[in-house]
């Protein structure tokens, strides 16, 4: 157990310095939506395969949910139901409540949500509203309105959760 938790401490050390060196290299407010945006199905392995036997999306985000640890252990999802959305959120990384690796972290997220965003693309094509909100739990960046553009809908920052909100009646669409 000991040697696993090493191991794991080790290689989350090792991305944020890998991370911090992106950062620092391309100075850019959302670098993590652009590396988000270079993952396909090929660079998620197993997880994907699984995933992409689903007829429906509500089984497709389900399976994403339960094995989402394997292509980005990161925080656990939980899904939401509520009247209109389906919410995907996770909890605000512990870095962040104790204000450290605050960029690294804020660069982890959206890479999180952009990978979450284009499988979403991937599987159902260019539609309209496949995201109706998007709650980032870091900090705000200068310009919102990259986003907001690059998700297609509004995007709020400083949250308690991350919260991707997904209408309803995209659940039953055959993949």
């Amino acid at each position: 157990d000991n040697q696993i938790q090493e191991y794991l401490f080790n290689q989350c050390v090792a991305i944020t310095l890998k991370l911090k060196m992106l950062d620092q290299q391309y100075q850019k407010e959302s670098i993590g939506l652009e590396i988000g945006d270079l993952i396909n199905s090929t660079h998620i392995g197993i997880s994907a395969y699984i995933a992409n036997s689903s007829t429906q999306l509500t089984d497709f985000l389900e399976l994403s949910a339960k094995y989402s640890k394997l292509w980005y252990n990161y925080m656990p999802r939980i899904m939401t139901y509520t009247d209109e959305y389906l919410v995907v959120s996770w909890d605000k990384p512990a870095y962040l409540e104790a204000g450290l690796l605050v960029r690294e972290t804020a660069i982890s997220e959206e890479i999180q949500v952009s990978i979450f965003y284009n499988r979403l693309v991937q599987l159902l094509g260019q539609m309209p509203d496949i995201v109706t909100q998007i709650e980032f739990a870091g900090p705000r960046p200068q310009n919102i309105q990259v986003y907001e553009h690059y998700f297609n809908c509004p995007v709020k920052f400083d949250m308690e959760q991350t919260r991707i909100y997904l209408p309803k009646s995209l659940l039953q669409i055959k993949l």
